[in-house]
């Protein structure tokens, strides 16, 4: 089985919410390889105005994709963020 067969069938096993996420993820990666296929876009070495600038456009690409608007209350979907939970191996 090839791997982009395999991620899909891992990723259409999950609910559409999930699914929702893998996309998003795989769009940031997309994003930070660059579009020259090799070029990491989050370079530290940039001017604070160039770092400005790309930080305003990932944040307008976020709105353009819709990112956050499943998020009824903010507030809301802030605090359950927020809590605290149990780390993997640390129950306790």
């Amino acid at each position: 089985m090839s791997l982009l067969k395999e991620i899909g069938s891992h990723v259409s096993k999950l609910p559409s919410e999930l699914q929702q996420e893998v996309l998003h993820y795989a769009q940031f990666l997309e994003f930070k390889m660059g579009k020259d296929g090799v070029k990491n876009r989050l370079n530290l070495d940039l001017s604070p105005d160039e770092r400005r600038k790309r930080i305003l456009d990932g944040f307008k690409q976020l709105h353009e994709l819709g990112a956050f608007a499943d998020i009824e209350d903010p507030v809301a979907w802030q605090r359950e963020i927020r809590q605290d939970r149990p780390l993997p191996g640390r129950e306790g």
